[in-house]
């Protein structure tokens, strides 16, 4: 399937039905573990009481089975558990596998995206984190530079609300939250492309300096390019890190193939 920006989209169906089969088997054990405790207290009818003890499984079990249907359903209509295999329109590579893995030549960008660079670059989308800030934009991997275009910010504390109220309301809201982000980002990658189109106009010089999160450095100024599961991955140039905090990992090996021809030092890869 494709999203609103034209990139491929992978559906992971396993992990897709384990979810909504864990947190539907939840809600079941929970309402079992309600009518346990209370079914004999004087309030509770006793029709109702001896219909579930007669239907245990019918009704506890069926009703698990069903809520996960309707879980699953909510899942693929609002788009969660896929991920991007290749963008399209000149920002990807049609060929990769995904998170883990790549394939294919390195995905190229051509000069309409970049005027004024030292010819076609490789782009990668990235929220790489500056300031405090979560800056949303491409990393570039020039002939001769690299560059962060930044085409929007917010507050790391801002960006990372959702996921933190979903972890205070555990397997319920983290569904709330699941649908809620999915509508969101759907929003945000139409700004996102918006942004692209319009970007497109200028050099990538201009394109960096057009946000103050930008950024452009030579090869001699990178000291590492790290990327490990307990450092997750970032920069580092000139004593500081610029952490990217949401990154496609099937996009090292075009990063390594880029660090390898510029001598650039790198871990993890």
């Amino acid at each position: 399937m494709q999203d609103p920006l034209g990139q491929t989209q992978s559906r992971r169906h396993l992990a897709l039905w384990f979810v909504a089969l864990l947190i539907a088997a939840a809600i079941s054990g929970i309402a079992y573990a309600v009518f346990a405790s209370y079914e004999y207290a004087p309030w509770f009818s006793r029709e109702l009481s001896r219909f579930l003890n007669s239907n245990e499984v019918a009704v506890f079990g069926g009703g698990a089975v069903a809520l996960a249907i309707i879980i699953a359903v909510i899942f693929y209509r609002v788009g969660a558990f896929s991920r991007t295999l290749g963008p399209t329109q000149g920002w990807g590579d049609p060929g990769k596998t995904g998170a883990g893995g790549a394939s294919g030549p390195a995905p190229r960008v051509s000069a309409a995206f970049g005027r004024g660079d030292e010819g076609e670059a490789s782009r990668i989308p990235i929220v790489m984190q500056r300031d405090r800030r979560a800056c949303t934009g491409d990393l570039v991997l020039g002939a001769r530079m690299l560059y962060f275009v930044c085409y929007s910010d917010k507050s790391l504390a801002k960006a990372n609300a959702g996921k933190i109220a979903a972890s205070q309301l555990g397997l319920l809201g983290a569904l709330i939250h699941a649908i809620v982000a999915s509508k969101g980002k759907k929003r945000a990658q139409e700004q996102l492309q918006q942004k692209r189109q319009e970007y497109s106009a200028f050099s990538l010089e201009e394109q960096v300096s057009r946000n103050s999160y930008g950024l452009s450095l030579a090869p001699r100024e990178i000291t590492l390019f790290s990327s490990t599961s307990l450092g997750g991955t970032h920069i580092e140039a000139g004593g500081k890190k610029y952490p990217l905090i949401e990154f496609d990992r099937g996009r090292l090996p075009v990063i390594a193939e880029w660090c390898k021809r510029h001598n650039v030092e790198t871990k993890g890869f």
